[in-house]
Order: structure tokens, then sequence, then C-alpha cells
């Protein structure tokens, strides 16, 4: 390109022109994608993590509300091990180094954490491994599951007592069969014998029995 400066003199400009229409246009569209998944991920009801080097470095709103902390106070500062309850963590520790040695690409797991005001809660992980800013990460979703696990353990126990209450009732009908053989048997014997003689009151107070038994087998 050439041209003339203020004084006439020709000028040369020398130099190259890049059509990057196309890159902008890419450029444009992994912004785009890239915030129309953290829309996703963000407005989710399922808590998502990334944890890298033992902290977390990226958690939903979700996660935040089921451990009762804010992001700042999490990320890049807390690890799971600030939540994870004592006696569960080396199940949870165990299933993170094999996710980022490799041996385990998917795990999910059932654990208990302690929230910020001293609550606990059960929630089940499901994670894998993936490169997060060219180093190893896990990434994750949480969901707390603390009002099924009280549901389920309360059905447990529902049928357990439905188990008992169903032994019982095949015990007392045994039982009540027992005795009306007892008491049969006492009544026959009283037929021939005489009020006042001391087997009749011998059969008399068996009978008794065996009539506060069968209320009882009743109750």
């Amino acid at each position: 390109v050439t041209n003339r400066n203020e004084k006439g003199e020709v000028v040369f400009y020398e130099g190259t022109v890049e059509n990057i229409t196309d890159r902008r246009y890419a450029e444009e569209a992994l912004f785009e994608s890239e915030e129309k998944y953290r829309s996703i991920v963000e407005e989710s009801h399922v808590g998502v993590y990334i944890i890298q080097d033992d902290l977390f470095r990226f958690v939903n709103p979700t996660f935040c509300e089921i451990h009762g902390c804010t992001y700042n106070e999490i990320v890049n500062r807390m690890s799971p091990r600030d939540f994870v309850l004592p006696e569960d963590f080396p199940l949870v520790g165990e299933s993170l180094e094999k996710r980022l040695t490799g041996d385990l690409k998917t795990a999910e797991l059932t654990y208990r954490i302690r929230r910020k005001d001293g609550e606990v809660r059960t929630v089940k992980a499901i994670g894998s491994s993936i490169l997060y800013r060219r180093r190893l990460a896990v990434i994750g979703t949480l969901l707390d599951v603390s009002k099924e696990k009280v549901l389920e353990e309360q059905l447990l126990q529902s049928q357990k007592l439905e188990t008992v209450g169903r032994l019982a009732g095949g015990i007392a009908h045994d039982f009540n069969n027992m005795l009306g053989v007892i008491l049969g048997n006492v009544q026959l014997a009283k037929i021939n014998l005489c009020e006042g003689e001391q087997t009749y009151e011998f059969c008399r107070a068996i009978e008794k029995a065996t009539a506060r038994a069968a209320d009882f087998v009743k109750q």
C-alpha cells in the first residue's frame, strides 16, 4: 500500500491481512455454549462439584444449600473431609483416590455429611474424573436423600413390626389350640367329680388359670 504524507513524499506500508471472521464466530459460539451449560449447572436442583488437589474448585448453588455454606466459603478453601463424617470418609477418600489414579472411571456412593449448622444429612454422590484446567480432577453430582433415608428406615421398621406381629399371631393361635385341649379335658374330668372333692377343686383351679391364659393371649 502506498500513500503520500503531508510533505508530498511517497510512503510505503507493508503488512498482512487475515480474515478472522470464522474464528470470531467459533469463539462466540464457544462462549455461548459455555454460558448455556453454566446456566444449566447453576439452576440445577442437583448439587454439582469439581474437586482438584483435595479442594473444591467449583460448586453450584444447590451444593452450597445442601452443605449450608456460601460459594466463597467452600471454593478453594474446603475439602470433602470438612463435610463428610469421619466414619464415612474412608469410603469417600478411597473413591476419590481411585478416580484420580484412573483405577475407577465412575463411582456412586451414599454417605453422611455434617452441615455448617451441625445438622447431619445423608447424600448420594455420582462422580467421574475429568481434565479441569489441563489437570486431572473429579466432577460429580450430589443429591440430598435424607428424607428418603428416613422413609426407608421407617418402612424397614414397619416391616419388622409386621413380621413380629405375624409371628406373635401364629404363636397365639397355636397356644390357644393347646389351651383349648387343656380346658376341654378339665371340663370332662369335672363331670365325673363332685363339688367339694379335692380333685374337683384342682380341676376348677386349672380351668380358671386356663381362662386367664386365654384372655392374656387375646390381648
